[in-house]
């Protein structure tokens, strides 16, 4: 593998006088030269994970040139190439580009050596193959988990198809051009198939394919697991803002209620597809601790069921205890597309020392009785155990609690936030520091340094000093992240590391 400083001029150079000096024609022939660039950062712990395979995946890709044109892997250190990385917009590491064509693509893949090599060779060669034989037929859908075939003797009326294949990232897509092909897979002319080796195993759409959307619709329906396995390759998915629900199914792979849990989850699934997304989280996987803490599940609950809105992050759950079934799954999605579940919000239970320290500890249940008090003004430190930045803000607050640890009129507090949840406030970063005011129980944000000097003035100015803009509010806030040393690949359940 090279770096980026080694590879990127020459390539980008040499793609340019391509896109600027060849005939279109002639363009189509070098197509296949692709730079597929790694945006990191040396301190990045999911970076340093991602080399070895990268490395590997560089390697193969070598070894194969010329059967699949010239592809090339190259790294980015954002930390000394600021600019660049802010040109392509990069923010969170890694992120994987490649830049074939005149087009950069997002690679929102696994991050593993197959699965990095198999996206590149994808990207580089044509995007469909053309099998012409029964044999070939055969191997190339022995090669993948999922593939999508069009069937178009001659290649007559493969438009839509070819274009749609263009903007496939994943799927493996295939032209069959012979009736040869057709007869051997029982497919009509004309006609799409999408070949699994899960689920269904198949699924066939006839008729003539004119409109592209529809075309990738369909495929993105029905191509993938109707129970996804949640891992760094999946989350992007299970988290994704424009879905209208997740459900996940919390179980060890190994349990003895497995399959039975997953098959009824599966059931569910198919009747519910297109309208919810389902995945199952195996409990014992360490990398998935903090899924599992913001779910408030732990290893022991296990077989058990919680629902997601993508869009807030609000989190449901069944109150019926016990392993799942295909009954309780069916009344729980019901509920939930109807509107009809209430919140789940994690709590702590309440320390019975929680008031003994200058400052105070909340959990969910005694909030809004000591918050919300409107004879004091309250300071409220909400944080994370594993947060860099909210161990550095730690001794500043406890200098702050003994500074008003005699007031009758200000209180300084603290929350996990991780493990306690409120319906009024969600904090998007860690620590977020608020205030709610004596008498109106108005709330500011504070955004200033966080040293007891500054959080006093905020308090004593009455929110005006430090105060946040609502913009800032935001869960990109690039202050909200820190590696160190004892951190670990689980502080992070999405496989990357925010800006």
């Amino acid at each position: 593998m090279v770096t980026y400083e080694d590879v990127s001029q020459v390539c980008h150079q040499l793609l340019g006088f391509l896109s600027l000096a060849l005939s279109p024609a002639n363009r189509k022939r070098y197509y296949n030269v692709v730079t597929t660039s790694c945006f990191d950062a040396p301190w990045c712990g999911h970076c340093k994970n991602l080399a070895p395979h990268y490395a590997k995946a560089a390697q193969q890709l070598r070894r194969e040139e010329g059967a699949v044109g010239t592809a090339r892997l190259a790294k980015v250190d954002c930390t000394r190439h600021k600019k660049l990385a802010e040109r392509h917009s990069i923010r969170s590491y890694p992120t994987l580009k490649l830049h074939t064509g005149d087009r950069w693509v997002d690679y929102e893949g696994e991050h593993t050596a197959e699965a990095i090599a198999a996206w590149v060779r994808r990207r580089a060669g044509p995007p469909a193959v053309t099998i012409t034989t029964a044999d070939q037929a055969e191997t190339f859908l022995a090669q993948s988990e999922a593939a999508v075939v069009g069937f178009f003797a001659g290649g007559a009326g493969a438009g839509s198809f070819l274009e749609w294949a263009e903007r496939e990232e994943s799927l493996p897509c295939a032209l069959a051009t012979t009736t040869e092909v057709a007869d051997k897979l029982d497919a009509a002319d004309g006609s799409v198939a999408i070949f699994k080796k899960y689920d269904e195993l198949r699924h066939d759409l006839s008729g003539p394919v004119d409109s592209v959307d529809e075309l990738a619709a369909w495929v993105d329906r029905l191509a993938p697991p109707l129970l996804l396995r949640f891992g760094d390759n999946t989350a992007d998915d299970v988290f994704d803002s424009s879905g209208d629900g997740t459900l996940l199914l919390f179980t060890p792979a190994d349990g003895e209620l497995f399959e039975e849990t997953t098959a009824v989850t599966r059931a569910v699934a198919r009747d519910h597809r297109g309208e919810m997304l389902f995945t199952w989280v195996d409990v014992n996987e360490k990398s998935f601790s903090r899924v599992l803490e913001f779910f408030g599940v732990k290893p022991s609950d296990a077989p058990t069921v919680r629902v997601v809105r993508p869009s807030d992050m609000t989190k449901y759950r069944s109150e019926k205890g016990g392993p799942p079934t295909r009954e309780s799954l069916q009344e729980l999605v019901t509920a939930y597309l109807g509107g009809e579940l209430k919140p789940y919000l994690l709590s702590e239970d309440l320390p019975a020392d929680w008031d003994a320290k200058p400052v105070r500890y909340l959990v969910g249940s005694n909030f809004d009785t000591v918050a919300l008090d409107k004879s004091k003004t309250v300071l409220v430190d909400f944080y994370a155990p594993w947060c860099g930045h909210c161990r550095k803000l730690e001794p500043e607050l406890d200098k702050l609690g003994e500074k008003y640890k005699d007031s009758k009129t200000v209180l300084i507090a603290k929350m996990d936030a991780t493990q306690n949840e409120l319906t009024h406030t969600r904090p998007r970063s860690f620590p977020t520091i608020k205030m709610w005011k004596k008498g109106t129980n108005e709330v500011v944000e504070y955004n200033g340094e966080r040293t007891v000097g500054g959080m006093t003035k905020f308090i004593e100015t009455g929110g005006e000093y430090g105060k946040a803009p609502p913009e800032e509010d935001d869960y990109d806030d690039d202050e909200d992240f820190e590696y160190s040393e004892d951190y670990t690949d689980d502080d992070e359940y999405a496989g990357h590391d925010e800006l």
